[in-house]
This record gives C-alpha cells, structure tokens and sequence, in this order.
C-alpha cells in the first residue's frame, strides 16, 4: 500500500491547510475508538491512526476524481 504519510502529502499540497486536515484525522481517530465502523476495508491489527489516514486519502481521491491503485 506503501507510506500513506506521503500519499496525504502529496495529495493536499498547497491546496489544504496541513492543520485542518490533522485536526480531520484526529476526530475520525476519535469516532474509530468510540466505536465507529471504518470506511475501509481493514487488515486485522491495523492502527486507527493509519485507517483514519487511508479512509482521508480515499476521501480526497474521490473528490479529485483519482482512480485508487
């Protein structure tokens, strides 16, 4: 899947501000450990902070219209 720290970076570059998209992941990390069923598919074990991150990339790929690998 490779480093998704670097796919989110390079998807938001100069377009977001780093900040909100932090606090974004942070609150749906929050909604994960409250229970929240992720939007995802998820490998057993996985970090929330990593499937918070992964569903966020799928968000802004598919308001850009980027097809997924």
């Amino acid at each position: 899947m490779g480093n998704r720290n670097l796919k989110l970076l390079d998807l938001i570059d100069k377009e977001e501000n780093i900040y909100d998209v932090i606090m974004e992941i942070a609150k749906r990390c929050h909604e994960l450990m409250a229970g929240a069923v992720p939007k995802i598919e998820v490998k057993k074990d996985e970090n929330l902070i990593q499937i918070a991150i992964e569903e966020y990339i799928q968000k802004i790929k598919s308001k850009k219209g980027i097809k997924n690998e």
